[in-house]
């Protein structure tokens, strides 16, 4: 499996904002944003076809992990189409 997805979450119990990526741990989007959904708002959901990196850089799948690319106290807001945490900033759903 070679799967490559981009979530940003928020939790409200929590009050943190948190850009994390899925490198073939899932098939599917939908089976990732299912495990996050259950403790947080899912405010994007990705895969690497559907995201300019912006100063995230694409992990290098080796293996099968998570990564967690970026975290803030508060919610994020995304603005003109990009998320922004702490100075880590992409654009999901590119040509949008």
């Amino acid at each position: 499996m070679k799967t490559y997805f981009r979530i940003t979450a928020y939790s409200r119990e929590h009050d943190i904002s948190f850009i994390i990526d899925s490198v073939n741990q899932y098939e599917q989007i939908s089976d990732f944003i299912g495990d996050i959904i259950s403790k947080c708002s899912i405010l994007e959901g990705t895969d690497s076809t559907q995201f300019d990196d912006g100063n995230i850089p694409k992990a290098d799948p080796d293996g099968d992990c998570y990564i967690l690319r970026a975290c803030m106290k508060g919610r994020v807001k995304k603005e003109d189409g990009v998320i922004s945490i702490n100075g880590r900033h992409y654009r999901p759903h590119k040509g949008r």
